[in-house]
């Protein structure tokens, strides 16, 4: 979508651990979850934890370019990002990055970085429970929209946009195009990025028919472990 509305894209890998998993049954059968990649420049939410395909990126995280937006993915393999490294990583990007984005869990590891304390955000319903109402004070200050497909707030001269999942992070994303208006083109650029990737646009933040069905606030049963 950012590409077929004309903006310059770039990737980069975070540094991460390998995770080891072991079988409930037979504990002494354990394995790499996420077993390192083939090359240094390869990455990939790959392993028994998820089903997303490799993905090459340009730079790693000591060399990523400053860069005006950072959008910032979700998943399975984001459970191996959850740590004080990447968390000041993210902190430092705001010194010249004014625009954050969010997929999914990706705005779990923006939320433990402690950048969207006081601030409206969303994130996947299916893991609403564990996440939002579980968890700590970092998490907690965080202003939960429920309901929200995606959310735009901002948070001194940053704005955060956060999405549930992967289409409404598409959603999102023609929602932040529209909004680049300099020009008067904005609504334009969205509307083809749509119609060339022949992608039917739900513009409603607020309808996320997934609330319904996933946990929310309210509907969590019992305590699991805080990230």
């Amino acid at each position: 979508m950012f590409q077929s509305a004309g903006i310059k894209m770039v990737t980069c890998t975070l540094d991460s651990p390998t995770i080891t998993c072991c079988s409930k049954r037979r504990q002494r059968r354990c394995f790499p979850c996420l077993t390192e990649p083939p090359s240094a420049k390869a990455t990939s939410h790959w392993g028994p934890l998820s089903m997303s395909p490799w993905v090459v990126s340009e730079h790693q995280q000591a060399d990523c370019p400053d860069t005006d937006f950072l959008f910032v993915p979700g998943g399975a393999g984001t459970m191996r990002l959850f740590n004080e490294k990447t968390y000041a990583w993210l902190r430092n990007r705001t010194r010249f990055t004014k625009k954050f984005l969010t997929v999914c869990t990706g705005s779990w590891l923006v939320a433990m970085a402690g950048l969207l304390k006081d601030t409206k955000a969303t994130t996947n319903k299916n893991f609403w429970c564990p996440f939002v109402d579980w968890n700590g004070p970092e998490v907690q200050r965080v202003k939960w929209q429920s309901d929200a497909r995606w959310v735009s707030a901002t948070s001194g001269d940053i704005e955060y946009w956060t999405s549930s999942g992967v289409s409404a992070g598409t959603d999102m994303s023609l929602a932040f195009i529209q909004s680049l208006n300099e020009d008067g083109f904005g609504a334009q650029r969205a509307h083809f990025a749509a119609a060339v990737n022949n992608y039917e646009w739900n513009d409603d933040k607020a309808n996320d028919p997934f609330a319904k069905v996933g946990w929310t606030k309210g509907s969590c049963r019992r305590p699991r472990r805080r990230i």
